[in-house]
């Protein structure tokens, strides 16, 4: 099996990992409905900006990583493995997860405490910078995609049509009655109180987003005007500017912003030959989205200075891409 690679852009400010297979696990976050691409939107312009590939070691399919600054970081992968860097990404080591289900999903709260999750109602959760291990005890079951801490206490958890939260670091949780019949993918809470939720309306077999300004107590549906495509990754800046992508099951994405928190959407990026599977903004100008073609196994990165008017591709030689984290703004 080939190794997987691990991206440096200006000196380990951000990072990116790939998958070289994919699992059916994360092949739930994508549709397989008929396309619907608006061909009024410019494709991107080939850049001179390259990447700096850095040889992992790791033989594992990877799917999520989480980086506390430009030097440490975990990645997370399939079959419990977990992997860990304390020099920007030259090397890892591998850790003892004490699981062998896929982690899909994992979130560095401080150089002590992490938290990843999976398949199989499975939530680990370390107080030691990963030395070891201990598994949640969940009254809930599910296969989880995304795990977020917006403090110590406070957390986010998501999958399996459910989206939980605790509120005393992962010792008990409770369901968000969010009103619908409906896959979550992504969710995105930008403070305590206000949060975005995506995923597919299983009743009506539609895309949906959803805003909480409770703490997800209530919820309001505020979908754009998307058919027959899922969204797969949802990023908001502050609570009126955001963007998401939505994808069909063939190789194209569209992307969307939002100026007013969600009630009115535009499209800014369509993209006839890629599928972004994750996208993430800086600020309201910076931000990045990876992917690639899911035939040719080939990557891609778009980056947009100007708030998504326009997008640069950029060059780089590996597979296709899985997630990406920013650490720094000085790109």
């Amino acid at each position: 099996m080939k190794k997987k690679n691990i991206l440096i852009f200006n000196t380990a400010i951000i990072i990116i990992i790939f998958l070289l297979l994919v699992v059916a696990s994360c092949r739930k976050k994508c549709s397989n409905e008929s396309d619907n691409v608006s061909p009024t939107i410019p494709t991107a312009k080939v850049s001179i900006n390259k990447w700096n590939t850095k040889i992992s070691g790791i033989s594992d399919t990877l799917f999520d990583l989480s980086f506390l600054n430009e030097n440490e970081g975990i990645i997370c992968g399939a079959r419990g493995k977990i992997y860990k860097t304390t020099d920007g990404g030259n090397s890892f080591t591998a850790l003892n997860s004490n699981t062998n289900e896929d982690l899909v999903t994992i979130d560095v709260i401080n150089p002590n405490l992490i938290f990843a999750a999976g398949n199989n109602n499975t939530l680990i959760k370390t107080i030691n910078g990963g030395t070891t291990w201990t598994p949640i005890n969940l009254n809930f079951t599910g296969n989880f995609r995304y795990i977020n801490f917006e403090n110590p206490l406070t957390g986010y958890l998501s999958g399996s049509g459910s989206i939980f939260k605790t509120s005393d670091g992962g010792i008990n949780w409770y369901s968000f009655p969010y009103g619908g019949n409906e896959n979550i993918y992504c969710t995105d809470f930008i403070n305590n109180n206000i949060g975005f939720i995506s995923g597919n309306d299983i009743t009506l077999n539609k895309s949906i987003i959803k805003k909480t300004i409770d703490g997800g107590i209530n919820w309001i549906l505020i979908n754009p005007e998307i058919a027959n495509r899922v969204i797969t990754t949802i990023n908001f800046i502050d609570q009126y500017t955001g963007f998401i992508v939505s994808n069909n099951h063939t190789n194209a994405s569209i992307i969307y912003k939002t100026f007013d928190g969600g009630t009115n959407w535009e499209i800014v990026y369509t993209d006839l030959k890629n599928r972004y599977t994750k996208l993430k903004f800086i600020d309201k100008n910076i931000g990045y989205a990876v992917g690639g073609n899911y035939i040719s196994n080939t990557p891609s990165i778009i980056k947009t200075i100007d708030g998504g008017k326009t997008w640069t591709s950029m060059l780089v030689n590996s597979y296709r891409l899985s997630s990406i984290e920013i650490l720094n703004v000085s790109t």
